[in-house]
C-alpha cells in the first residue's frame, strides 16, 4: 500500500515536471520568435542548428532548408570567407562584429552587424549568433553623410571628451583655407580657428545648454583673416559614439553690409549737422560782424558829416575789430568749405617751425599788443616738421588766435615744440578763462560745436578748431585739450618730424 501510494507520488511530480518544462520550452519559442533581429544557434564547424522566426520569414527559406546548412549559406558567396575569418576573430576577442550583410534566398542583400558568443545547447558546445539589420540606420546615415558633405555651410563632428575634429565637410576647408590633414585630430583652438575662452563665453550665453543655435562668432581663417558666423550645435550619435555637431553659415559679407550701412547713416548724420552748421554760420555768425560794420560806418558817415569828431576813433576800431572777424570767419568758411570737398590737396614738405610760427606772430602782432599780451617761446631752432605748410600755419593760427581771444589783458601765451621719438609735439597754452569740462567734449565735432565770446566780446564760430581737427588727422596726428575754468587753457597737437 506504502510502495503504490510512493509511486503514485512520484508520477505526479514527474508530470509536473513534465508540464513546467513543456511551459518553458513554449515561453522559450514564443520569446525567441517575437526578437526582430536574426538569431542563430551553430554547432562548432557553423553549421545551423537552430534558428528564431525572424530568420525564417525575412530570408524566406524553411527550416529544413537551413538547419544543418553552414551558416555561410546565407552570405553573398563572394564574400564568404570573409565572414568565416571574421567569426573566427570574434571568438577569440579579435573582432566585435561581422559586417558582412546577409541575403535571402531570393538573393537580396540586408546589410547587417553580427555578434557571436560561445555557449551550450542540448548540453553541447554551441555558438550562439546575434544578425541585427541596420538598414535603417544605414539609410539615416547616409542621408546625414549627404546634408553634412553637401551641405553649403561649413560642418564639422568633433570628438564630445576631447573637442578634436573627426570629419569636416568641403564647406569647412573652403571657409578657413586649411587641408584635412591639418585638421583631423586638432581642436578649433589648437588650429587658431577660435580660443577656449570664447567658446566658453558662447556656451555661458545659452546658458550652458549642450544645444547652441545661431550664436553669433568671429572665427579666424588659416590666413589670419576675420570671418563673422552664425554657429549652432549639439551633440549627436553616430555609430554608438556621441559627437559634437557643429554648422557655422558665413555672414561676414552681411556683417561688413551692415557694418558700411551704419556707416553710411553716421556719415550722413555728420553731413546734415555739416550742412546745419554751415546754414547758422552763414544765418548768424556772419550776419552779425557786417551788421557791426555797417551799423558803425553809418554813424561814423554821420558822425563826419555832422563835423562831430566825438566818438569816431572809437567807430573806426569797432568797425576794423568787426572787419576782422569778418575776414577771419570767411577764410576759415572757405577752407572748411574746400576740405568737405575734397579741394584742398594734402602737400607735405619740410618746414623749420620757428619760421612758420614768425608768419603767424606777424599775423596776429596787432590784435595781440592791443591786449598787452605776451607771448613766450620754448621751441628748438632747426625743428624741422614734415606738413602741408597751410594747414600747420591755419591750426597756428586758430589756436594762437583762441589764445588771445580768451586771455585777459596783460596774461600770458605760451607756444612749446618737443621733438619726440615718432612725431613733434606743439603745445598753445594760455592763463585766460578756461573751458568747462562739459564743454571741452563738444569742441571739435561740428554736429556739437559751441563758442562763447573772448574776454572783450571776441565772437568765434567754434569752426576753427573742427578745421585744426580735420587738418591734424590729414597728418596722421592727434589734437587734444587740457583746461580748467579759470585756470587757462593748453591745446596740444601731434605732426610727423625729422630726425
Amino acid at each position: 500500500m506504502r510502495t503504490y501510494f510512493q509511486k503514485c507520488m512520484n508520477n505526479t511530480d514527474c508530470k509536473d515536471a513534465e508540464e513546467a518544462l513543456t511551459q518553458t520550452r513554449e515561453n522559450y519559442e514564443s520569446f525567441f520568435n517575437t526578437i526582430d533581429d536574426f538569431l542563430f544557434v551553430l554547432d562548432g564547424e557553423g553549421n545551423i542548428l537552430h534558428t528564431n522566426q525572424t530568420v525564417i520569414d525575412r530570408l524566406n527559406y524553411t527550416k529544413e532548408e537551413l538547419i544543418g546548412k553552414s551558416v555561410l549559406l546565407i552570405h553573398p558567396e563572394e564574400r564568404r570567407a570573409e565572414a568565416g575569418r571574421i567569426v573566427v576573430e570574434m571568438l577569440s576577442g579579435k573582432a566585435q562584429f561581422c559586417p558582412v550583410p546577409i541575403i535571402t534566398k531570393s538573393g537580396r542583400q540586408i546589410p547587417v552587424e553580427t555578434r557571436v558568443s560561445h555557449g551550450i545547447w542540448n548540453g553541447k558546445p554551441a555558438i550562439f549568433g546575434v544578425t541585427k539589420d541596420i538598414s535603417q540606420i544605414r539609410f539615416s546615415e547616409e542621408k546625414f553623410s549627404k546634408v553634412f558633405y553637401l551641405n553649403p555651410s561649413a560642418c564639422g563632428l568633433s570628438d564630445i571628451k576631447t573637442g578634436a575634429y573627426t570629419e569636416v565637410n568641403e564647406a569647412f576647408y573652403a571657409l578657413l583655407g586649411f587641408d584635412k590633414d591639418e585638421v583631423i585630430g586638432k581642436t578649433a583652438s589648437e588650429l587658431g580657428i577660435i580660443s577656449r575662452d570664447d567658446i566658453n563665453s558662447i556656451i555661458g550665453k545659452t546658458g550652458g545648454n549642450e544645444k547652441i543655435t545661431d550664436a553669433e562668432a568671429n572665427l579666424m581663417a588659416k590666413n589670419g583673416s576675420i570671418k563673422h558666423v552664425l554657429l549652432s550645435a549639439e551633440n549627436i550619435c553616430v555609430q554608438d559614439r556621441i559627437l559634437r555637431y557643429t554648422v557655422v553659415n558665413d555672414i561676414t559679407e552681411r556683417k561688413l553690409a551692415a557694418e558700411a550701412l551704419l556707416k553710411s547713416e553716421l556719415n550722413l548724420r555728420e553731413l546734415n549737422a555739416t550742412k546745419d552748421k554751415f546754414f547758422s554760420i552763414i544765418a548768424h555768425d556772419l550776419k552779425s560782424p557786417f551788421n557791426g560794420i555797417i551799423g558803425f560806418s553809418n554813424l561814423l558817415s554821420d558822425q563826419i558829416r555832422e563835423k562831430n569828431y566825438e566818438g569816431v576813433e572809437e567807430y573806426a576800431e569797432i568797425i576794423q575789430i568787426s572787419s576782422r572777424r569778418a575776414m577771419d570767419l570767411l577764410t576759415n568758411l572757405m577752407v572748411w568749405a574746400r576740405s568737405q570737398t575734397g579741394r584742398i590737396e594734402f602737400s607735405p614738405e619740410y618746414i623749420e617751425l620757428v619760421a612758420l610760427i614768425d608768419e603767424v606772430d606777424e599775423l596776429l602782432g596787432n590784435s595781440i599788443h592791443q591786449k598787452s599780451i605776451t607771448i613766450t617761446r620754448d621751441i628748438p631752432h632747426g625743428l624741422i616738421v614734415y606738413a602741408d605748410k597751410a594747414m600747420i600755419s591755419a591750426m597756428l593760427r586758430n589756436l594762437i588766435s583762441n589764445a588771445y581771444k580768451f586771455t585777459n589783458s596783460g596774461g600770458k601765451i605760451s607756444i612749446s615744440a618737443q621733438l619726440r621719438a615718432d612725431d613733434v609735439l606743439v603745445t598753445v597754452s594760455d592763463n585766460g578763462i578756461g573751458i568747462q569740462k562739459e564743454v571741452i567734449e563738444k569742441l571739435f565735432r561740428i554736429e556739437q560745436s559751441y563758442s562763447i565770446s573772448g574776454t572783450q566780446n571776441e565772437q568765434g564760430t567754434g569752426l576753427g578748431l573742427i578745421l585744426c581737427k580735420e587738418f591734424v588727422e590729414k597728418h596722421g596726428g592727434k589734437i587734444w585739450v587740457q583746461s580748467e575754468k579759470g585756470k587757462g587753457s593748453k591745446f596740444s597737437f601731434t605732426v610727423p618730424g625729422i630726425w
